[in-house]
């Protein structure tokens, strides 16, 4: 049944279940990896291959997907764009979208150690962080201000969480100073996510995107299942 489903689902272009809710579904898309859909990206972080100094691990339970990805190499606490990954998603909804992700300080027992990767979104119209409606600001070598607390370099935001013992979903930026991170989209089209490391010991499951108009709770629902783009 399985196989002889899954061409239909392709063919037009809608949501199909799986046997398995997290499994990922291709659907069709000229371009890039994941396609939104009802004003939702979800992507697993993992790959087929991954650059030097990430490691492809299962070892922690509680992960979505096949595995999860962690940043094995040096510490880049003020240099980013070591260990690169790309990740393309094509939007069909423009607007405003949140970024968020799920992840796990997997060494140690501080919240303030191994708990940060790097992230920019080069592509998009605006790409800022907010804190409410009181403060809002642009990472470091933007050209834009004001800027985060702490580190920052040539339009990359460092994300953080600070939760011991547990997957969870957190992505923000400035010290001691939590801003939400957000990217603006004017019109439907491919862009690109951007992941380098910075942390050893970081550990990321996956990442959402979803429009301001939708419900945090479930674009942040582990069940939902990866957008594979695959040309039609």
């Amino acid at each position: 049944m399985y196989k002889l489903f899954l061409p239909l689902c392709i063919l037009l272009v809608i949501s199909c279940k799986t046997d398995n809710p997290t499994e990922e579904v291709p659907r069709a898309c000229s371009t890039g990896d994941f396609l939104e859909i009802d004003g939702i990206v979800v992507i697993e972080m993992e790959k087929d291959s991954v650059p030097a100094g990430w490691d492809i691990k299962t070892e922690i339970p509680g992960f979505t997907g096949d595995s999860y990805i962690q940043w094995a190499g040096d510490d880049f606490f003020g240099n980013p764009g070591n260990g690169l990954l790309t990740y393309k998603v094509h939007l069909e909804t423009p607007g405003t979208y949140r970024f968020n992700w799920r992840s796990r300080i997997a060494i140690g027992d501080d919240i303030t150690e191994h708990n940060d990767n790097w992230m920019k979104i080069p592509d998009a119209d605006d790409f800022f962080a907010t804190q409410g409606s009181t403060s809002k600001i642009y990472p470091h070598g933007s050209g834009k201000s004001p800027n985060p607390e702490g580190a920052g370099a040539d339009g990359w935001f460092k994300v953080y969480m600070n939760t011991v013992g547990t997957w969870k979903w957190d992505a923000n930026t400035s010290d001691n100073d939590a801003h939400q991170i957000y990217a603006t989209f004017n019109e439907a089209g491919t862009y690109t996510i951007l992941v380098s490391g910075r942390s050893n010991g970081h550990a990321v499951d996956r990442m959402v995107l979803y429009h301001q108009a939708v419900d945090q709770n479930k674009a942040e629902d582990t069940s939902l299942t990866p957008s594979i783009c695959s040309e039609s």
